[in-house]
């Protein structure tokens, strides 16, 4: 059960028809969460004729496309306006690309919003890096209204690529890095491929919003997490090895092009990477996502990451009192009443609900309010998992949402009597 606040106001093109591919992945996923909450008119994408259904129920609208067979690009981009293009980082992208934008062109595709690397300057050598320059080189040439997305690396490698392991962060350059986070690139996504190609044809968007030295990455860290993180600078060639073990998601040749990055980044010759540039405030109206904030909405997902213990929590059963902060938010959501629930957080405060992200007292109060004009629900708590700093809320959610019955875990960080963070997630199902 989700609403969206309207930091900005966006200008939805009403006869858009739009293609979102690699909704199964992290990307793709947030991208098509941000245009349905935006009730835009779209499909995803899928390979896997097994995965059509499922993505319908979540989507609204799933589409067969196989980026390895161009035959089945035609029947996909029947009717459709707008592509959001991510592919697999392999040297398949290149072909994969370049027949999906012939196939766009030829069934009259208006926009395509290519998600891409941060190639800041042009002289950009390292494997995948090049890749990407020269499909957007191909998709300026083609005619087709093109916007290109150049985001530097994603925050969330921090919970997959890179290893946290008993909270030692290891990395691979000495250097400082620029970073991004995902759930910004994908909020910006949406909104660029929704306004379409009169506002953004043509048109170049960076996202670096913080840019670390390794060791200022691990003091961020233990600051959000509330447990200590270090850094230990390997070198560049330990990204190659550390990819081609077994069980590695990356083939040999972008495992080369990550040795040439950090390499590259080392002896300044792709020094940009640690460099910020960040256009999300100009497409959203409100700023970027720094690593401190970042690691705060994730601070379980990274301790989990590190395989260090979360902070100890207690047990109490609802009838036994809940913190009275979230009893307050309890009895404001189920009144109605949005200044009750806005009062329960800091100024400052920030609510990260699957992927969508309110930041302050006045998006807070947007957002409740606007979930109280298309819902009405009833909060029913279940169990309270009491923390050092906070708490874990679960309730039973029922009402006249998709579904209408949903348990929701509301982990929460509290500083002086007020929530300080909140994130709202499906309860785990017990295995």
């Amino acid at each position: 059960m989700k609403s969206t606040s309207k930091t900005k106001e966006i200008q939805t093109n009403s006869s858009s028809n739009l293609l979102v591919l690699g909704a199964t992945g992290q990307v793709g996923k947030l991208v098509a969460n941000n245009l349905r909450r935006s009730e835009a008119n779209f499909s995803v994408g899928t390979r896997r004729k097994a995965n059509l259904e499922e993505l319908t129920d979540r989507f609204g609208a799933s589409r067969f496309i196989d980026l390895d067979d161009p035959r089945t690009f035609d029947q996909a981009l029947k009717g459709i306006t707008g592509i959001f293009l991510i592919t697999g980082y392999t040297v398949d992208m290149l072909v994969q690309s370049k027949s999906l934008i012939d196939a766009a062109k030829r069934n009259g595709v208006n926009h395509i919003v290519h998600l891409g690397a941060f190639t800041r300057d042009h002289d950009a050598y390292a494997t995948v890096f090049a890749w990407h320059q020269m499909i957007e080189t191909y998709l300026r040439d083609s005619g087709i209204a093109w916007t290109n997305l150049h985001p530097n690396m994603f925050m969330q490698s921090f919970l997959s690529v890179w290893s946290l392991k008993g909270g030692e962060y290891s990395a691979y350059t000495s250097k400082a890095i620029g970073f991004t986070a995902l759930e910004d690139v994908a909020e910006a996504a949406a909104v660029i491929l929704m306004e379409g190609p009169e506002k953004h044809n043509g048109k170049d968007y960076w996202f670096s919003a913080d840019a670390l030295t390794p060791h200022q990455v691990a003091e961020t860290l233990t600051a959000a997490t509330g447990r200590k993180f270090t850094a230990a600078v390997r070198k560049a060639e330990g990204f190659q090895n550390d990819a081609a073990q077994p069980g590695s998601a990356f083939e040999p040749a972008y495992a080369k092009g990550g040795f040439e990055l950090f390499r590259q980044v080392e002896d300044g010759r792709m020094a940009y990477i640690g460099s910020v540039r960040d256009d999300t405030k100009k497409l959203l109206g409100r700023e970027p996502l720094l690593l401190n904030g970042w690691a705060k909405l994730h601070a379980n997902e990274l301790l989990e990451a590190a395989g260090m213990a979360a902070p100890p929590a207690t047990e109490v059963a609802p009838n036994d009192g809940i913190p009275s902060t979230l009893a307050s938010f309890v009895k404001a959501n189920n009144d109605r009443d949005a200044d009750s629930v806005t009062a329960c957080f800091s100024k400052d405060a920030v609510v990260y609900d699957d992927g969508q992200i309110m930041r302050g007292a006045e998006e807070i109060r947007q957002w409740i309010a606007e979930l109280f004009r298309k819902f009405q629900y009833v909060v029913a708590p279940t169990n309270v998992r009491e923390l050092t700093n906070g708490a874990i809320l679960t309730a039973t959610i029922t009402g006249n949402f998709p579904g209408a019955r949903v348990s929701l875990d509301y982990n929460c960080r509290t500083l002086g009597g007020k929530i300080e963070v909140m994130v709202i997630q499906p309860t785990p199902v017990a295995k």
